[in-house]
């Protein structure tokens, strides 16, 4: 069998080196590319997930100093353009270190024009313990688009000191209940008392007794309807108008009150973690519902948890098979559907059979049969046009013995065809011998394939 091919799909998470993935990806495919690089820094990276893959892929990119570090984001850069949309954006996550150099390559890359913004972000907002400097609390996001024809949705920063009071939300968004009732103490009602108000919205009528007041006429009320009005109804019954949240003053490129608390639900002990909220502005700003969104440092996960939750397309990609199961435990993926991810024979034989059987089938182009349950001994099909169309394939989670070969024969006959796959950790000398026999006496084709020539495979 060839090698895995990082085809594109929507709504996947791919397992390596994402300079090798994302040159398979045809042109303009993505519709918005946020990337969070490992930052340059005079330090040592921390290896975060400690799997050996990181090591290997990282340990000569700051060797060379910050031209070493360019010249390895470069490649990548370039490729993010070329699958990049002409109406698409790209934001581009990075520090202090190298921002600058990093804006050079990407002018060069999507054109100087072609900076939409330099935006910084407050990363903390604790109190420096340096006594020399001032404390570095921002990041750099440079956005970029490649045409003046790109997407984007205006943002709102909310106003502090307003939002508190608008405690309610309902569809429209959040709002105030303001009450339309005073006691008989309030000079504004007195002229109301024991009245009664229609509210045409609810069919109803609400009488108050001799103590309480209308501090709208029964004209405003109908007014207030026409223009599209809405009440709240308190557990007592007394008519609130709601009073809705305007969006704010609009968003510029100073990004501030975006932070991961270290309390907060978010967090999941990975130590570059962004917010989410930070990535629901980027995201709801350049891109709409359907579109496809792109993080090829995928790390934990959180861009394409956030896409996933605004009913964004995802493509999440890391060289970490630690990472890829973290983000897949995040967004509810199964792991054996991770494209490329590496595992050895006893984790694979610890697998749910459903799950190995996915894992199975993307190795090999198959696609899983679906009927999970009464396959008639098809757990997938694979299309090989030479060899008749859609061949069945069955996969053991254990080593195939000649009874198996048998059972699958019988397959064969039933769906017509004269060949087919089986899968399984090793196959005994009588599942050989069967296989052979078919071949050369009945001219029936049995493609037999062990899990450890599929590690090979994966692995290479």
């Amino acid at each position: 069998m060839s090698n895995i091919k990082y085809k594109f799909f929507p709504d996947k998470i791919y397992c390596g080196d994402n300079l090798k993935i994302i040159r398979e990806f045809p042109d303009k495919c993505i519709d918005l590319i946020y990337i969070d690089p490992p930052f340059f820094s005079n330090k040592n990276y921390e290896i975060i997930w400690h799997d050996g893959y990181e090591k290997r892929a990282f340990k000569d990119r700051w060797k060379g100093g910050i031209q070493q570090y360019i010249n390895w984001m470069k490649p990548r850069v370039k490729e993010l353009h070329r699958v990049l949309k002409d109406t698409g954006s790209f934001y581009l996550h990075c520090d202090y270190h190298a921002d600058s150099y990093l804006r050079v390559m990407c002018d060069r890359i999507f054109g100087y024009n072609n900076l939409v913004n330099k935006i910084v972000w407050q990363r903390t907002a604790g109190q420096t313990t340096s006594t020399n400097s001032y404390k570095n609390s921002y990041d750099v996001i440079l956005f970029y688009s490649k045409s003046d024809n790109y997407t984007f949705n205006p943002q709102y920063d909310e106003i502090e000191d307003v939002s508190r009071s608008y405690n309610k939300v309902d569809k429209r968004g959040k709002f105030q209940a303001i009450t339309l009732i005073k006691t008989d103490s309030s000079p504004s009602v007195r002229n109301s008392l024991g009245e009664s108000r229609y509210f045409p919205t609810e069919n109803r009528t609400v009488k108050l007794d001799k103590k309480h007041g209308w501090l709208w006429s029964q004209e405003k009320i109908n007014n207030f309807v026409k223009d599209g009005g809405e009440f709240y109804w308190t557990r007592n019954g007394n008519p609130r108008y709601k009073k809705y949240k305007k969006e704010g003053r609009p968003a510029d490129s100073i990004w501030l009150h975006m932070f991961l608390h270290g309390s907060s639900n978010e967090r999941l002990g990975y130590p570059t973690q962004k917010p989410e909220v930070l990535l629901e502005r980027i995201i709801k700003g350049s891109s709409n519902k359907g579109d496809v969104v792109l993080d090829v440092f995928c790390g934990c996960g959180t861009a394409i948890a956030v896409a996933k939750k605004l009913k964004r397309k995802w493509i999440g990609i890391d060289i970490s098979p630690t990472a890829c199961k973290l983000m897949a435990k995040r967004i509810r993926y199964k792991t054996s559907k991770i494209i490329g991810m590496k595992y050895n024979e006893e984790q694979l034989k610890e697998l749910e059979p459903f799950e190995f059987q996915n894992w199975v089938l993307e190795r090999i182009g198959g696609r899983v049969n679906p009927k999970k349950v009464a396959d008639k001994g098809i757990d997938g099909i694979i299309p090989i046009h030479s060899l008749g169309g859609n061949l069945p394939v069955e996969v053991k989670q254990h080593q195939v013995g000649r009874p198996d070969v048998d059972k699958f024969e019988t397959v064969l006959r039933r769906e017509k065809k004269k060949a087919g796959f089986i899968v399984g950790f090793s196959f005994s000398k009588n599942a050989y011998e069967e296989i052979a026999r078919f071949k050369n006496e009945e001219n029936l084709i049995i493609k037999y394939i062990t899990v450890k020539d599929l590690l090979k495979e994966n692995n290479k």
